[in-house]
């Protein structure tokens, strides 16, 4: 779930970063190997072993939130080659096919044979959490680990608990237990899931999990269009993120929050939909967009 109208209004003021993180001057544990990636400002200012675990609270159905998400993975890598473990939001059933693509070859298991796997199990999901975008973002994550990095990817969402919220943070939980002490765990998720409010009933992922481990940013933007499911169908959405003062020079990620129930916003630049792969029927596919 993701809410569909972000706070809007919110001004950074006086704060300044000046420290801009480059995946080519990170230290790295691996050398000559540093993969080199572009830049994401601020980021270097809210990476810490305490706070481990980011979560990122998205507009579901765009191309710049993976494309965002996947370059903070890259340099979460470099910070001293810290082990990556990325959740999405997908249900369990998925964590073999995604394991099997991570540590297969492209021979194994191209990127034709990873969608075919996924639409074999994701049911109903036909929306940006499905998407070519995402799927990018995969690949991504599985060219880091053919470049020598330690990343995995986890499936987050449990079915048969109580509730999607609380599946998901017993999910990151548990992949925590699993991974090398000093992980760093991110997670990419409608920004309902990344938000907590403790008076809200339909409480949110983020309220489940440990507050001094967790930091939560929500979505920021330029206007522009998502493809999204809401009341009046699936489709293209416009959608208006109204801004105090310009981006130029503000900081892609920051701990300044945009609304009560975030740590912080990060930035993903003017928002344009990316497609389901599927449609709703989950057999007729989407023409795949140019790079």
């Amino acid at each position: 779930m993701q809410i569909m109208c972000p706070i809007t209004r919110f001004c950074i003021g006086i704060i300044s970063f000046s420290f801009l993180v480059s995946c080519s001057l990170a230290p790295s544990s691996l050398g000559d190997d540093i993969k080199i990636c572009d830049e994401v400002t601020g980021l270097q200012e809210v990476v810490s072993k305490e706070r481990n675990i980011l979560v990122f609270g998205e507009l579901h159905g765009t191309l710049q939130s993976p494309q965002t998400f996947s370059k903070i993975s890259c340099n979460l890598l470099n910070l001293d080659s810290m082990p990556l473990s990325v959740g999405l939001e997908f249900p369990l059933t998925v964590d073999d096919v995604l394991n099997e693509y991570m540590n297969s070859s492209s021979k194994e298991m191209d990127e034709d044979a990873l969608i075919e796997a996924l639409n074999d199990k994701l049911g109903s999901v036909r929306d940006g959490r499905f998407s070519f975008g995402v799927i990018d973002l995969i690949s991504d994550l599985r060219e880091l680990k053919r470049d020598g990095f330690d990343v995995e990817i986890f499936a987050m969402v449990d079915r048969t608990a109580e509730s999607k919220s609380i599946g998901m943070a017993e999910s990151i939980i548990a992949e925590i237990s699993k991974r090398p002490e000093g992980s760093q765990i991110i997670t990419l998720v409608g920004n309902f899931h990344s938000r907590n409010n403790p008076d809200d009933p339909m409480r949110s992922m983020t309220y489940h999990l440990p507050v001094d481990q967790t930091l939560n940013f929500n979505i920021a933007y330029e206007s522009g269009d998502a493809f999204v499911c809401m009341r009046e169908g699936c489709k293209i959405y416009p959608f208006t993120y109204e801004v105090d003062e310009p981006w130029e020079g503000r900081p892609e990620i920051a701990t300044v929050s945009p609304d009560q129930y975030h740590d912080g916003y990060w930035y993903v630049g003017k928002i344009s939909p990316s497609m389901p792969i599927f449609d709703a029927t989950g057999k007729d596919p989407h023409p795949r967009p140019h790079h």
